[in-house]
């Protein structure tokens, strides 16, 4: 025979002419692991057959019966209170913990800034867990944020000297913000230059309590690890 024929039932997916198949119970089960349906076929240019090209049309319809399978699978889910009862018992334990950093003041934080409700939440959360991801987006403030939860930590004695590592272009700037929001800050900057085999540990060690400092990644990795 060279017609090309293919067999679909409600989900899956069977092409006999073309030897693909997408069984139901297989898309379930990628759909499970949240990992997108595909389907590949030989590349007919590649004449060792070995070399496999994504099949788009196919795997578009396939695509689109997981995501009406996914949207069926759901819905019987919810209907059934057995089932929920069972998942929430055995799997939903955990809650995102809420932080509510409005109440919260920075001291001496000049006058003209303030902390967003998204720099509170995420100042109080620093505070609280001693660290934090600040997987905020560009322009949201993530800087002032660190610098803010960095002096409340060392006003409450968490901290004594707060040490940043900045990508090496990224040092004068970052020094620029810590006096644009902190004025009254002492800042000691900490550049390669700044290092050699006799003054490197005592550099460190000597610094005062209050100091706040910053130095390059490069100087990080070359100089003091």
């Amino acid at each position: 025979m060279t017609r090309t024929y293919a067999v679909i039932d409600k989900y899956g997916y069977r092409n006999s002419r073309k030897n693909q198949s997408y069984p139901a119970d297989k898309l379930a089960t990628t759909l499970l692991n949240q990992r997108a349906p595909k389907i590949y076929q030989p590349d007919p240019d590649d004449p060792t057959g070995k070399k496999r090209t994504l099949d788009s049309e196919v795997t578009a319809t396939i695509q689109e019966r997981g995501t009406e399978l996914a949207s069926q699978f759901e819905e019987w889910v919810m209907k059934s209170p057995e089932i929920v009862k069972i998942y929430n018992e055995r799997y939903n334990r955990s809650i995102v913990k809420p932080y509510d950093g409005s109440s919260l003041t920075v001291n001496g934080l000049a006058k003209q800034y303030q902390l967003r409700l998204h720099q509170q939440n995420a100042f109080m959360r620093i505070v609280q867990e001693r660290r934090a991801g600040l997987a905020h987006e560009v322009g949201s403030g993530k800087t002032l944020t660190l610098l803010a939860s960095s002096m409340r930590l060392q006003e409450l004695g968490v901290i004594s000297k707060p040490m940043f590592v900045i990508p090496k272009p990224l040092v004068e700037q970052f020094g620029r913000e810590i006096y644009k929001y902190f004025p009254e800050s002492k800042v000691l900057i900490v550049t390669t230059d700044d290092f050699t085999k006799t003054i490197e540990k005592d550099l460190l060690v000597e610094l005062p309590m209050e100091t706040i400092m910053r130095l390059s990644l490069w100087t990080l990795n070359r100089e003091l690890l």
